[in-house]
C-alpha cells in the first residue's frame, strides 16, 4: 500500500510541477508582451521632448549664470533673449507640443520648468499647478 501512495505522491508532484512551469511561462510571456507594448507607446503629452528642451535650457542658463556671475530669472519667453544675444541658444524656446506658446520659465532657485508639462527635475515652487502638469496647452 505504501508503494501506491508513493506513486500517487510522485504523479501529483510531477503534475504540479508541470502546471507551475506552464503558468510561469504564460505569465512571463504576457508580462514581456505588456512591457514591450508600453515601451513602444507614444508619449501622448509630449513630455520627453519638452523635458529635453528644459534640460538644454537649464544647462545653458547655468553656464550663463556662471560666466556673467548673475542669476537669470525667466518670467516670460522675452527673458530668454539674453541667452540668444550672448549665443547660448539660437532661438526662443518652443514647447514641441504647443508651438505657439510661451511656456518655459526659470525661477530664483535655477529650476527650469514648463507651464504645461511641469519640471523635468520634479521641483515644486510658486507655480505648483504647472509643476504638476495641470496647465492646459490651448495653442496645439
Amino acid at each position: 500500500m505504501s508503494k501506491n501512495k508513493d506513486d500517487f505522491d510522485d504523479k501529483f508532484f510531477n503534475k504540479l510541477l508541470i502546471v507551475m512551469t506552464l503558468s510561469s511561462f504564460i505569465g512571463f510571456t504576457f508580462l514581456s508582451f505588456y512591457a514591450r507594448k508600453k515601451e513602444k507607446s507614444p508619449d501622448r503629452l509630449g513630455r520627453k521632448e519638452c523635458f529635453l528642451v528644459q534640460k538644454n535650457l537649464s544647462e545653458k542658463a547655468d553656464k550663463f549664470d556662471k560666466d556673467f556671475k548673475t542669476k537669470l530669472i525667466v518670467t516670460s519667453n522675452k527673458s530668454w533673449v539674453k541667452l540668444i544675444e550672448k549665443d547660448y541658444i539660437k532661438a526662443q524656446p518652443v514647447d514641441p507640443q504647443c508651438s505657439k506658446s510661451d511656456h518655459y520659465r526659470r525661477d530664483q532657485m535655477s529650476n527650469v520648468f514648463c507651464l504645461y508639462h511641469g519640471s523635468f527635475k520634479g521641483y515644486s515652487n510658486d507655480y505648483s499647478e504647472a509643476i504638476l502638469g495641470k496647465a492646459d496647452c490651448k495653442n496645439k
